[in-house]
């Protein structure tokens, strides 16, 4: 936007500021702007912003979300079902981002995480199935479950060295998803994690990796080779059931029942 009231565009937000007492702003080309607030942004400033009605129902759908500095964190249900979403910057500051926050924001393109986020809710990105990348940042060290259910846009995913554990469900039925690396601090792939991923072709297993629950690569129909690591103590039930093209399984560790 290169004005607005008339003021070239770096004074923008010098007007809102002075003239508007709301933190959070839409405008009318579908841009909506939070600034000059502190700490957890939350659904009642969108519903108090006139974005959303007290049912949540959303009355301005914004296309663009700007998060200011300030924000530290994003909460629940914070933008759920917000359907023209397309795209979302959240600043380093933000550390925490909620259950549910982008929830079947089906499309969301552009999806640009900070390096500040330490905890991803469960359910934050179900169902955007739009998003064909997400950066996670080395400070991460806690995803939820369900966080990445149906995003069938992505095709690569790297989770950093930060992360203890891989949530029930996280990437189920991402159907695109082709590549995963794991990092090394992960020691539990929760049940059905990668549940109907079914063109997940290369898992790279961590060093550490401790226990794989039940169907975490059940309907994986496009592995052929995995080599589980010898930390491995427990593998679940239907782990690898309806992997139709898995021909080689490298195992040298331990089983418990």
């Amino acid at each position: 936007m290169s004005s607005f009231l008339g003021l070239p565009s770096k004074k923008i937000k010098e007007w809102i500021k002075s003239h508007c007492p709301k933190t959070v702003i839409s405008f009318d080309d579908g841009t909506a702007e939070i600034f000059d607030w502190k700490g957890e942004l939350t659904s009642q400033m969108l519903i108090d912003a006139g974005l959303k009605s007290n049912d949540t129902t959303w009355l301005r759908n914004p296309v663009e979300v700007r998060i200011g500095w300030n924000v530290t964190k994003i909460g629940d249900y914070t933008f759920s079902a917000c359907t023209n979403l397309k795209y979302v910057m959240i600043p380093d500051e933000v550390i925490y981002i909620g259950y549910a926050a982008f929830y079947e924001c089906t499309n969301i393109s552009t999806m640009v995480i900070g390096d500040g986020v330490v905890d991803i809710g469960g359910y934050a990105f179900y169902g955007c199935g739009g998003i064909t990348k997400i950066n996670l940042s080395n400070s991460l060290m806690s995803i939820g479950d369900y966080a990445f259910t149906l995003c069938n846009g992505l095709t690569t995913i790297s989770l950093p060295d930060g992360v203890s554990s891989i949530g029930s469900y996280m990437f189920y039925n991402c159907s695109n998803l082709t590549n995963v690396t794991i990092g090394k601090g992960v020691t539990t792939i929760g049940s059905s994690a990668f549940g109907g991923c079914s063109n997940l072709r290369d898992v790279t297993l961590p060093i550490n990796l401790k226990t794989i629950n039940g169907s975490a690569f059940r309907n994986c129909s496009s592995i052929e080779s995995m080599r589980i690591p010898n930390s491995v103590t427990s593998i679940g039930d239907n782990t690898f059931t309806d992997c139709v093209k898995l021909e080689s399984l490298i195992f040298l560790g331990k089983t418990t029942a």
